[in-house]
């Protein structure tokens, strides 16, 4: 999965899905150098994680939903394949067809042309300025759709993640014992 700073402090923002089953997920950083990077928060039902790396990142701008009319150009922007494809991000550019939110958890989602490739989840979508509009999160392959969580609602739930006594609930907790393990 991808990933993008959304802080300065070395704070990720990707998509619960890519950490799920990772509990210390490793960070490639464009220099090709990597961090073992700690999950702070995590909102499983809106797909969204926060990791902790110890070096300073350039942090994204967002913009609001309000500002994306239909078929304004928006880009994709990840490391598909898990980052197996050397070289530069991979970017999808296409166009925003409407927004949507979900009744039962309240996340706006930001609905495509694009055709979403494995691995670019996690990462930005952003307008042709340069600014988040989105989290790229899902995809039909077959039906080339883009699905991702509106950066409103990005904003709103890192809030709650933020104000949150338990923002680590919906982490799956493992302890190692080496002599039972």
């Amino acid at each position: 999965g991808s990933g993008f700073a959304i802080q300065k402090d070395g704070f990720i923002l990707t998509n619960f899905h890519v950490i799920d089953a990772e509990p210390a997920p490793k960070v490639v950083l464009p220099d090709n150098t990597f961090e073992t990077g700690k999950v702070v928060m995590a909102d499983k039902e809106a797909d969204l994680a926060i990791i902790k790396i110890e070096k300073d990142l350039p942090e994204v701008s967002f913009a609001r939903l309000g500002t994306v009319s239909p078929a304004d150009e928006l880009l994709a922007i990840g490391y598909p394949l898990g980052g197996g494809l050397s070289g530069e991000s991979f970017v999808i550019r296409g166009a925003f067809s409407r927004s949507s939110k979900d009744k039962e958890n309240g996340v706006q989602y930001l609905l495509t042309d694009m055709t979403m490739v494995g691995g670019i989840s996690g990462g930005p979508m952003v307008n042709i300025c340069g600014e988040v509009v989105g989290i790229n999160t899902a995809g039909l392959v077959l039906g080339g759709m883009g699905i991702a969580v509106s950066a409103d609602s990005i904003v709103e739930r890192c809030r709650k993640m933020s104000a949150s006594k338990e923002p680590l609930k919906d982490v799956r907790k493992m302890e190692f014992k080496p002599n039972k393990n």
